[in-house]
């Protein structure tokens, strides 16, 4: 009898490590993919030297995948063109199996 209730212990244990383990990982991969978006799109802005269509196709791309990214440009004054300018994406965060979200921001100026 002893033998059965430690392996079910066991086993309980075992199942806990691995969701655990599972949903760590897969928060990982999706701070790693909106780092990875957030760069990308700061490239596509600085190589269109701040466009407006190719900012508000980032953003519609960021829409498609849940996030929130803004845009600011700051341009000398009287002056058509961009000198610099910073994003912010914003992205859920957080271990759905355990029901731990919360909001994460990354933040990247532009050149």
């Amino acid at each position: 009898m002893e033998v059965i209730i430690k392996s079910f212990i066991g086993v309980f244990c075992l199942m806990l490590l691995t969701v655990t383990g599972i949903g760590i990982t897969a928060t990982s991969v999706s701070a790693r993919n909106a780092n990875a978006f957030l760069t990308a799109s700061a490239e596509r802005i600085e190589a269109a030297h701040f466009a407006e269509d190719v900012i508000e196709a980032c953003q519609a791309d960021a829409r498609e995948m849940d996030y929130d990214l803004s845009v600011e440009v700051y341009r000398p004054g009287g002056s058509k063109q961009a000198a610099y300018g910073s994003m912010t994406l914003t992205y859920d965060y957080g271990i759905s199996f355990f029901d731990l979200e919360n909001t994460r921001r990354i933040a990247v100026d532009l050149w």
